[in-house]
C-alpha cells in the first residue's frame, strides 16, 4: 500500500504526462448511439419496411456522426485535478502496479525516469487511459 507522499508523486506524474502528451479526453457514449440508430432503422422499418429500415438506419448513422463530431474534451491533466481522493488512491494504486519493479521514493527521479524511458511512459500513459476508461468511461485522445 502507499503513502500519502507516495500516491501524490504518482498523481503529479500522471499530470506531467497528461499535459506534456496534450491529453484530452470525452465521454464514450457507443451504447447510447447504438440504441438511437438502432431505434430509428426499427420505427423506420415499422412505417414504411424495408425502405424504412434502410433510411432510418442513414439518416440516424449520419446524424449521430454529424453530433459526435461536435464532442466537447477535457484535459486529462483537469479531470485529474477534479478527481476526489479515493480516485486519486485508485489511480495511483493502478499505476504503481504497471511500474511494480521501480522504487518510488522520490518523484523528481521516477518522473526522469519515466520520461527517458519509451516503453515505461508509454505503459504509464497506456494505464492512465485505461483507468480513464475504467472509472469514468472516457476516452483518451492524443
Amino acid at each position: 500500500m502507499l503513502n500519502s507522499n507516495q500516491r501524490a508523486n504518482i498523481i503529479e506524474i500522471c499530470r506531467v504526462l497528461a499535459e506534456q502528451e496534450n491529453l484530452k479526453a470525452t465521454i464514450v457514449e457507443s451504447g447510447k448511439g447504438a440504441l438511437f440508430v438502432g431505434l430509428a432503422a426499427f420505427m423506420g422499418s415499422i412505417l414504411a419496411g424495408p425502405l424504412g429500415l434502410a433510411v432510418g438506419g442513414t439518416v440516424s448513422s449520419v446524424a449521430l456522426a454529424v453530433s459526435s463530431s461536435n464532442k466537447k474534451y477535457k484535459s486529462v491533466v483537469e479531470i485529474i485535478n477534479e478527481m476526489n481522493d479515493d480516485q486519486k488512491m485508485r489511480l495511483s494504486q493502478s499505476v504503481t502496479d504497471t511500474l511494480k519493479n521501480v522504487r518510488l521514493e522520490d518523484c523528481v527521479g521516477l518522473l526522469t525516469y519515466v520520461l527517458s524511458n519509451a516503453t515505461t511512459k508509454e505503459l504509464v500513459l497506456l494505464e492512465l487511459a485505461n483507468f480513464l476508461k475504467r472509472e469514468f468511461q472516457m476516452q483518451v485522445m492524443h
